[in-house]
């Protein structure tokens, strides 16, 4: 599948509003990168798309080692782990729903990506770019 990508400044400056929950968040979180960690799944369809995310935000991860990091530094900000299972482990930070996935990983975001099992969530956050 063939992906389009925009950076994340040039979609909000393109838009009249945007949802600002989503933004705080990102600047509230440890930091995204294209090597990982990625925010990726329906929060980002539901910003790019102008629909309030009343549901959680799915981090994945390139590595066990990555993903252990990124969940250290949740708790360290104060994030409260609520649930755990073999998939994620789901926290809360600021009245925000985190999932942070933790049974697969890909050395990219798009390879994340392609391995959703509904298209309709084939959208990511790479830090720099938001990618669909």
């Amino acid at each position: 599948m063939a992906y389009q990508t925009v950076s994340l400044n040039d979609f909000v400056a393109s838009r009249p509003s945007v949802d600002g929950r989503f933004t705080a968040l990102i600047d509230m979180l440890p930091r995204f990168t294209r090597q990982g960690p990625w925010l990726a799944g329906g929060s980002v369809r539901k910003f790019m798309s102008d629909v309030e995310n009343k549901a959680d935000y799915d981090i994945f991860f390139k590595s066990q080692e990555q993903c252990d990091q990124y969940y250290d530094e949740l708790i360290n900000m104060g994030a409260v782990e609520v649930q755990r299972n073999i998939f994620n482990r789901m926290l809360t930070l600021n009245g925000c729903v985190i999932q942070v996935i933790h049974h697969e990983f890909r050395n990219t975001l798009i390879q994340t990506m392609d391995r959703f099992d509904m298209t309709i969530c084939q959208f990511g956050y790479d830090g720099t770019n938001l990618v669909w």
